[in-house]
């Protein structure tokens, strides 16, 4: 999809006078050529713009045949956050994969630990989040194993999050009135951790609280009733580095339901961490 400030080139086949290798898109979202003047480039593909322009030079020419090509996607950009080397916002300018992207952004980063050079990224919670919504993308099989299957193309206002693996937390989202990070302590339990963010609202399914771990793209879930601990008829859950425990409305109950709620969130969170560490550092 063409923007504001895309550079595309234009021409009309057989007539040296309509071909223009470099039309940058003004602010408005509008091109101007010759015979016809004013066009709406935004918001269109380079088909739909062809078609437009064939349509108008028609008025002077006889079966006009105009070819669109972008030179520069300026408008589209997508972000990587988290544990690579160069984290920030990166143009579109062609296909670009994911591995691409990391790639582009640096790589995954590294650092020193006992003497030996460790990499630092948390791939388990690893995520690329579109529109809102966290894609079924496994980073371990796709960085770690080579999985293709995994490495999509890249999308103008997508969000890659690189987490820090030497970070031990816990992570309490969903229907509890301070959603938040807890450090990890041995043997820390699900209800304490419910406590720990203020207790939950008067919107939560306390029957099936669940403990999201592993990959977001392949997690271990587990269920956890609340209320049958609190009345002694269940057991309670040792959690782990790294899980999610979510507590989700009543009536919130799929699977993709649930990533869905936990993606914004998810997001904001880690890059609130990121914002910390970096300031720590400086």
């Amino acid at each position: 999809i063409l923007n504001k400030s895309d550079i595309i080139s234009v021409s009309v086949f057989g007539e040296p006078d309509l071909t223009f290798s470099a039309v940058e898109i003004r602010p408005d979202g509008i091109i101007s050529l010759p015979l016809i003047g004013d066009v709406m480039a935004a918001g269109k593909t380079t088909q739909d713009l062809k078609i437009v322009l064939e349509d108008l030079y028609s008025e002077f020419l006889v079966e006009p045949s105009v070819t669109v090509v972008t030179i520069n996607l300026k408008s589209q950009s997508y972000t990587v956050q988290g544990e690579v080397n160069r984290p920030g916002r990166y143009q579109i300018d062609r296909d670009i994969s994911i591995s691409e992207a990391i790639s582009i952004a640096g790589g995954l980063k590294k650092g020193a630990f006992k003497a030996t050079t460790i990499e630092v990224a948390d791939l388990k919670h690893a995520s690329i989040i579109r529109d809102g919504e966290i894609l079924p993308v496994d980073f371990v099989a796709l960085l770690r194993d080579r999985d293709s299957r995994f490495d999509i193309t890249v999308q103008s206002g997508d969000k890659i999050v690189i987490p820090s693996g030497l970070r031990e937390e816990i992570y309490v989202l969903g229907e509890v009135n301070n959603p938040t990070l807890l450090p990890y302590k041995e043997n820390m339990q699900v209800s304490r951790s419910l406590a720990l963010a203020a207790g939950t609202n008067q919107f939560a399914n306390l029957r099936n609280i669940h403990i999201i771990r592993g990959s977001l793209s392949n997690p271990q879930i587990l269920k956890f009733d609340f209320v049958g601990v609190l009345k002694g008829q269940g057991s309670e859950i040792a959690l782990q580095p790294g899980d999610i425990v979510y507590v989700p409305k009543t009536g919130i109950s799929s699977w993709t339901q649930i990533v869905n709620q936990i993606a914004p969130t998810l997001s904001i969170m880690n890059s609130g961490i990121l914002l910390s560490e970096t300031i720590r550092r400086r």
